[in-house]
């Protein structure tokens, strides 16, 4: 009795803590798909910011391709922020204070350019970390994988693949609102789809 009480505790607890990744997937996301809606960015990139809610939804009612679409947005948050890093770091596209040419210096700079405000920045981040290792594990796959067809697994990863692609082509194409205000933003293309996490 005791050891199914205990193994009921830790299902429940991996079951709350994906919940509680969703959900911060999701505010952050509702976030981004509001400003869409307030900065008149247009019906497309207004239907295009909705596809990452709907990956929230799909991967709080344990849906494959939901969890999909969600290591896949944490993965290119990283990727995104790497890429900002490394062009801060390594050439002179953007201009950093001398005394601020260190480690700390380039990482702070980046966490500006990734976003708006460093600190929401840092914690998009810690979610994108903590999303892409747990949502790996393989018994938050068994959870996604229990009482489901093997034969609709590629139709998932298509899914995923899709609504993925059509989130970054729409938001690369279309400018910010910040971007607009100051033309001379360092870094446009990237900096256009982390604006939107």
């Amino acid at each position: 009795m005791r050891v199914r009480c205990n193994l009921q505790f830790k299902v429940g607890l991996a079951r709350g803590l994906t919940t509680l990744l969703c959900c911060g997937w999701g505010y952050s996301f509702a976030y981004s798909f509001f400003r869409c809606i307030q900065d008149r960015s247009g019906p497309l990139v207004c239907a295009a910011a909705a596809l990452p809610l709907a990956a929230v939804w799909a991967s709080l009612e344990r849906k494959r391709w939901g969890r999909l679409v969600l290591i896949s947005q944490s993965l290119l948050a990283q990727a995104l922020f790497a890429l900002i890093l490394s062009i801060v770091s390594f050439t002179n596209r953007v201009r950093v204070m001398p005394s601020e040419r260190n480690i700390i210096g380039y990482f702070v700079h980046a966490l500006r350019l990734f976003g708006e405000r460093p600190e929401i920045t840092l914690a998009v981040l810690i979610l994108a970390v903590a999303t892409s290792i747990w949502f790996c594990m393989p018994w938050v796959r068994a959870e996604y994988d229990q009482r489901k067809k093997p034969l609709l697994t590629p139709g998932q990863r298509v899914i995923a693949i899709t609504v993925v692609s059509l989130w970054c082509v729409t938001m690369v194409a279309t400018p910010t609102l910040p971007e607009s205000r100051s033309p001379h933003t360092p870094l446009k293309t990237p900096r256009r789809l982390t604006l939107r996490y």
